[in-house]
């Protein structure tokens, strides 16, 4: 069986990680497997950058000069580098990418999308992709329920066509409220083809089962994402902490994403004001933004830059005493997975999928949105309580080893796909 997923990157951000997981599980389980993004950055060769000269790009600040040049000068020449420039002037998001196209020639019998956003893909393609082929949607966020951003937080619009849009700065932003014309023009392109949607928690089916994708979804089906227990497993505290330099006898807070202080989806003053709060000693480990250490008082904040080591990430989740979540809005964070697999207890906020990798007085606890008091309380209660924190940790790791198994994700994957080629 050939098996084509589609995603923006192949490293960076949570789908990427799912994505490439699945890859190489679809490959060790013998299928014809491909993964297609918008930019490469790893050495998978079974993996394929679809434009030589990509718009992609995680962080277009760190190209060179001369790589910029590069890509103005191939794209100066392309008509549809103008269309696009129009569109975008005008909140257009559904823009034209002819190297879409390219997808076809690889005949699959599967093609798995994940992000679809990030200036790469060309939504129109996918009708003709689904004559060719099951098209089964892997969502990871909303982007492709509305108009315009990646989640509605409170925002309804999406349901009913979009149109005076109330933020148009929220990811991924526009820079005029277009997002009637995308919701549009989306519902066009849905409409004319069947297709199939798996999302990793019930949170985002409901949103699925009342959007724009409703009316021609085949089928959907809810499967949890998972990671590779292999690397992310539970282990010695003091040894981690050993191979990290970290004292032994600290109280330790982790928390894991990218520019956790600026980040549209995590609430940092949350979680800051809660730990600032104990009656205690406490060091917050800030995984994925570089930066000086804060002393709060009795608090220290210490940034760690983004950990590519998977090996080295699961050190720093061994070595936490508790993980912390703090989430504005998050479909199904990879890294409370991760910190379960490591035998983490978690303290997250209520919001999204998070309830349903969380359960609440057994594997960690969930807080109201916003509730420094709560979130305070509820770490306290770990932290004074060692005895509380093995239990609830050795349970995460329990329940992570049942349901969210990466080779488990994809052998569910690979079994429905198996029933479409039927």
């Amino acid at each position: 069986m050939k098996i084509l997923q589609v995603n923006t990157y192949d490293l960076g951000g949570g789908a990427a990680a799912v994505g490439r997981g699945l890859h190489i599980n679809y490959r060790r389980m013998g299928e014809d497997a491909r993964f297609i993004v918008g930019r490469k950055y790893g050495s998978d060769p079974d993996t394929f950058q679809l434009d030589l000269f990509p718009e992609a790009e995680l962080s277009k600040s760190s190209l060179s000069r001369t790589e910029r040049a590069r890509r103005l000068a191939h794209r100066a020449v392309r008509t549809d580098t103008y269309r696009n420039a129009w569109r975008r002037s005008r909140g257009r998001d559904v823009l034209h990418y002819r190297a879409t196209w390219q997808i076809l020639d690889e005949e699959p019998d599967v093609v798995q999308c994940h992000n679809l956003h990030g200036h790469y893909f060309d939504l129109k393609a996918l009708p003709k992709m689904g004559e060719q082929a099951s098209v089964v949607l892997t969502l990871h966020d909303c982007w492709l329920l509305g108009g315009h951003c990646a989640h509605s937080f409170g925002c309804e619009r999406w349901r009913t066509g979009c149109g005076n849009c109330p933020d148009l700065r929220a990811q991924i932003p526009i820079r005029r409220d277009g997002s009637a014309a995308n919701h549009a023009e989306r519902r066009e392109v849905f409409s004319q083809f069947d297709y199939r949607v798996a999302t990793p928690c019930r949170w985002l089916m409901d949103k699925v089962e009342g959007s724009l994708l409703a009316d021609r979804m085949l089928e959907g089906r809810v499967i949890p994402n998972g990671v590779d227990l292999s690397i992310f497993n539970p282990g010695s505290r003091s040894e981690a902490r050993a191979r990290l330099g970290l004292d032994q006898d600290s109280r330790i807070v982790l928390h894991a994403g990218a520019y956790a202080r600026t980040s549209p989806w995590r609430d940092y003053g949350l979680m800051e004001r809660a730990l600032e709060e104990l009656d205690r000693d406490v060091t917050l480990l800030c995984v994925g933004e570089a930066g000086e250490p804060i002393r709060r008082g009795r608090l220290e904040v210490r940034f760690v830059p983004p950990v590519s080591d998977r090996e080295r990430m699961a050190d720093l989740y061994r070595a936490a005493d508790v993980y912390v979540h703090p989430a504005v809005q998050d479909t199904f964070p990879t890294t409370v997975l991760e910190a379960m697999a490591c035998g983490d207890p978690v303290v997250a906020t209520s919001v999204g999928g998070i309830p349903e990798q969380v359960d609440d007085g057994r594997t960690g606890f969930l807080v109201p949105s916003g509730d420094s008091a709560t979130m305070r309380d509820r770490l306290n209660e770990l932290l004074e309580n060692e005895g509380l924190r093995q239990h609830m940790g050795a349970r995460a790791a329990e329940v992570a080893s049942d349901r969210f198994d990466a080779v488990k994700q994809a052998k569910t994957y690979v079994d429905w796909f198996q029933e479409l080629m039927r």
